[in-house]
């Protein structure tokens, strides 16, 4: 059965802002530009237990790039704009109700943003950019 991980970045396969021929990682962020990652993050999957056995989950995660940075103004709109590309992606995503596809019995209801992207580490030359989301989803048992 595909994880929940695998799922989330077949999803994000789709987005049409993240270049073809750039890596999108599983908890894995390489020290060049560009790269892209997604991260677990530690979170109680249990939302709510329904009396007939079916669980309200949820599963945490980031979306990280590894991107150019410089004092360059228009370098620096790049990275805040791919955020904010990507962010209007999800929402058009959640209104049409396209979400990650889920193996088993379980059945996505959201795929919420938790923060907008900001930048989160910055070394010579590059910075990691990050948003925080959470899939919350039915698992019917």
């Amino acid at each position: 059965m595909k994880t929940i991980i695998e799922s989330i970045r077949e999803y994000f396969l789709e987005c049409p802002y993240l270049e073809d021929d750039v890596r999108l990682n599983i908890d894995f962020l390489g020290d060049k530009a560009l790269e892209y990652g997604i991260y677990t993050e530690p979170i109680n999957p249990l939302i709510k237990r329904y009396v007939d056995g079916d669980e309200l989950k949820q599963f945490a995660f980031i979306f990280a790039t590894k991107s150019v940075m410089s004092g360059d103004l228009i370098t620096q709109l790049e990275n805040s704009a791919f955020f904010d590309n990507l962010i209007e992606w999800i929402e058009e995503q959640n209104y049409k109700k396209i979400y990650p596809k889920l193996d088993g019995e379980r059945y996505p209801t959201k795929l919420e943003i938790v923060t907008n992207g900001y930048l989160s580490s910055a070394d010579v030359g590059t910075g990691q950019y990050q948003i925080q989301m959470r899939l919350v989803y039915m698992e019917v048992n």
